[in-house]
């Protein structure tokens, strides 16, 4: 049985939620190690700049990952700026944050909420989703609430379900 998997990413034009690549390799290893009875220490290493590598958990390189990308307004306004393929590329995102969740249950509460806040709460956000990519912004609410219902995330906003379902399009 493996103790640790490491990851490295020599590009600095991606990240580890920047297609589903790195979460189904480290979530696939942390899933089959769970069923094991194991479970590993996952990191992520930027080799970027070979000089100075950095070694992170995937959890602590996630919330960068959130936290400086999914959530940033200013992330967010040239993703829309984008149109469709901008909305795409967000939804693109929160699926590779779910896959963390739901394999390497690597994705704590607090950036789940964090991302229902800036793509779902944020009423002009999930408007200009809506007017440029109606499809990925149905994806990333219902994403978003499969995560709900499959207790990858709790949450201590008793009104998210309703708005996820209303993102959605369906009756709350």
């Amino acid at each position: 049985m493996a103790d640790l998997l490491v990851h490295p990413q020599d590009d600095r034009e991606r990240d580890l939620l920047d297609g589903d690549g790195v979460a189904d390799f480290a979530g696939g290893f942390a899933a089959a190690a769970a069923l094991l009875g194991n479970q590993p220490e996952l990191y992520h290493l930027d080799t970027s700049q070979p000089a100075t590598p950095k070694a992170r958990r995937v959890a602590e390189e996630i919330a960068r990952v959130v936290r400086g990308r999914l959530t940033n307004p200013r992330w967010l306004t040239g993703m829309l700026d984008h149109g469709h393929r901008g909305v795409a590329e967000i939804a693109q995102t929160v699926d590779a944050l779910y896959a963390f969740a739901a394999t390497a249950r690597a994705v704590p509460n607090h950036l789940f909420d964090a991302t229902h806040e800036a793509l779902i709460a944020d009423e002009a956000v999930l408007a200009a989703m809506r007017g440029k990519n109606p499809a990925a912004t149905i994806a990333i609410a219902t994403r978003l609430r499969d995560a709900l219902s499959r207790g990858l995330w709790v949450t201590r906003r008793n009104a998210v379900d309703e708005e996820l379902r209303r993102a959605i399009g369906t009756e709350a």
